[in-house]
C-alpha cells in the first residue's frame, strides 16, 4: 500500500533526478587560451626540413618534424594550447640530435638550451632568396657542445638558420 509519505518521497526523488540532469551547470567554467594564429607554425608532423652548410654545400643536415598539439591544464579554470615541435636528425651528418620547441598560448615560447636574444625583437632575414621576420636565440648550455651557438627562428617557418663558431647552416626551401 502506497502511503502519502511514499508519494511525496517518490516525487521529491524524481524532481531531484530531473534537476540534476537538466538544470545543473558545471562548478567551474573552463577558459581555453589559444596560441594566436601569427605564432602557429606551418610545420606539420613528418615534414622534412633541410639545412645546407655555407662552407661546404655537400653537407646537408636533414630533420624530420614531430609535432604534437594539445591543451595543458593550468588549473580548474584555465587550459593553455600547446604546440610541441621536435626537429629530429635523420641523416646522421649532423652533430645535433634534435631541437625541441614549445609554444604555449599567448606569448610563452621556449627552445631547449636557448634563450631569446634582444628580448625576441624581430628583424628581417633573407634565406634562400626569401625574406622572413625572425628573432635570434643563443645557446646557454654549458653541458653540450653539439648544439649551435645561436639560431634564428620564425614563428611561421620554424628554425631558418643556425650558427656554429665556424659556419652557418640555412634552411633550404626547395630541395
Amino acid at each position: 500500500m502506497i502511503t502519502f509519505e511514499n508519494k511525496i518521497m517518490k516525487k521529491t526523488f524524481l524532481f531531484l533526478i530531473i534537476l540534476m540532469f537538466c538544470g545543473c551547470e558545471p562548478m567551474y567554467k573552463m577558459k581555453y587560451e589559444n596560441i594566436v594564429e601569427e605564432m602557429k607554425p606551418n610545420l606539420q608532423d613528418k615534414d622534412i626540413v633541410c639545412f645546407i652548410n655555407h662552407l661546404d654545400s655537400r653537407i646537408i643536415d636533414t630533420f624530420v618534424i614531430e609535432r604534437r598539439d594539445d591543451y595543458l591544464l593550468y588549473d580548474r579554470t584555465h587550459s593553455w594550447e600547446r604546440i610541441n615541435l621536435k626537429y629530429r636528425d635523420v641523416n646522421k651528418q649532423s652533430v645535433i640530435k634534435y631541437f625541441e620547441i614549445q609554444l604555449l598560448s599567448t606569448d610563452r615560447f621556449a627552445i631547449s638550451y636557448y634563450t631569446p636574444s634582444d628580448n625576441c625583437k624581430t628583424f628581417d632575414l633573407e634565406v634562400d632568396g626569401k625574406k622572413y621576420s625572425v628573432f635570434g636565440l643563443k645557446n646557454i648550455s654549458s653541458e653540450t657542445n653539439t648544439l649551435p651557438d645561436s639560431l634564428y627562428y620564425s614563428y611561421k617557418e620554424g628554425i631558418l638558420q643556425y650558427y656554429y663558431s665556424d659556419t652557418i647552416y640555412s634552411k633550404i626551401n626547395n630541395f
